[in-house]
């Protein structure tokens, strides 16, 4: 009987070593994928971030415009509109266009001399517009 249950005991212990022989290349199959799944997760996340800021300066600076242009065409129609005036000094200094601020800028001093907000703001654009140059 010794010999029969030798080979039950060796029988066993391949057995064994066969289910944690799979439980291994299953265990090592399964990390490997979950690996490449979030690497190629991570990687398109940086590749929309990297994108996403350069659409969406776009898209800014593009309603900058469209207001800008809005602004223009009511001055246009009414040359001392304060509020397309002032709509206009905001939109340029949002787009950084301190030269074409200026001009709206000294329309509304004239329109509002005692707004000092608008003095100190055309002293300010003055000084970046001298910064530039």
């Amino acid at each position: 009987m010794t010999s029969f249950n030798d080979y039950i005991e060796s029988r066993q212990s391949q057995i064994k070593r066969r289910q944690r022989m799979v439980a291994l290349v299953s265990a090592a199959c399964f990390m490997g994928s979950t690996v490449f799944a979030i690497a190629n997760f991570i990687t398109k996340d940086l590749q929309q971030l990297s994108q996403q800021p350069s659409t969406s300066q776009e898209s800014i600076n593009s309603q900058l415009e469209l207001q800008e242009n809005g602004y223009e065409l009511v001055l246009q129609r009414e040359p001392q509109n304060q509020v397309a005036l002032d709509g206009l000094v905001q939109v340029r200094l949002q787009m950084k266009d301190f030269q074409g601020t200026k001009k709206p800028l000294e329309r509304l001093i004239e329109l509002n001399p005692a707004r000092l907000e608008y003095q100190a703001l055309l002293k300010q654009v003055e000084h970046k517009i001298g910064d530039r140059n």
